[in-house]
């Protein structure tokens, strides 16, 4: 009769073991699996590019400079023969030449004269024709950055990518320490993953881009 009783009584203790774990939202069978958490916030996602090696890659960039180094040689064969324009002019004032008219006279002075004034225009063509090329240049490179940023903006934005970053490549050698400092100062990325470069995919986008409207 004891037995009985205390085979009753362990039976009311697991029956009430389980009751308890039952309210508590567990079981027997299932008190080894924790309970379902929350995953962990996920943090920013970061890539970087290199600018100076994407410019470099970009169909724009290489017609760009194209454009300009043509509109440059266009000036300097301008600058040519105004200097040959020039020099023929000037051959009546030397004494040397056999065109060469005589100090102090009429022509000579008239001639002094327009040689004056096309040494005057030769010099202010070659000063604006140099600040036209700078400006032409600055425009070109804003533009190109300016087409970076909003490409990479997009890219960024599809792909989920909080924050990009700009990186270098450092120079084998520099010139002197002045250029080391400003390189140390100047650099923000000192090592990255090859996983989180994107240059070479913006570069492909800027490119298919480029050829679709040219």
């Amino acid at each position: 009769m004891k037995k009985q009783y205390q085979w009753l009584a362990g039976g009311l203790a697991i029956a009430a073991v389980a009751a308890l774990l039952a309210g508590n939202g567990l079981s027997l069978a299932g008190s080894a699996v924790a309970p379902a958490q929350n995953p962990a916030p996920r943090g920013p996602v970061i890539a970087v590019l290199n600018v100076l090696t994407l410019t470099n890659e970009l169909d724009e960039e290489l017609h760009t400079q194209h454009m300009l180094k043509r509109e440059a040689d266009q000036k300097r064969a301008k600058i040519t023969a105004l200097r040959a324009a020039l020099k023929k002019m000037a051959e009546p004032l030397d004494r040397n030449s056999t065109l060469a008219l005589k100090a102090g006279t009429p022509d000579f002075d008239r001639q002094q004269a327009k040689v004056r004034k096309a040494e005057f225009k030769l010099e202010v063509y070659g000063r604006f024709s140099q600040l036209q090329m700078q400006d032409a240049a600055l425009n070109a490179q804003e533009e190109i950055y300016s087409n970076i940023q909003t490409t990479v903006a997009a890219y960024a934005k599809a792909h989920g990518i909080s924050l990009v970053l700009m990186t270098t490549r450092v120079p084998p050698r520099l010139a002197s320490q002045r250029g080391f400092v400003t390189m140390v100062q100047t650099r923000t990325v000192l090592y990255a993953s090859h996983k989180l470069k994107i240059t070479s995919k913006i570069a492909s986008i800027m490119n298919h881009a480029w050829q679709n409207h040219h």
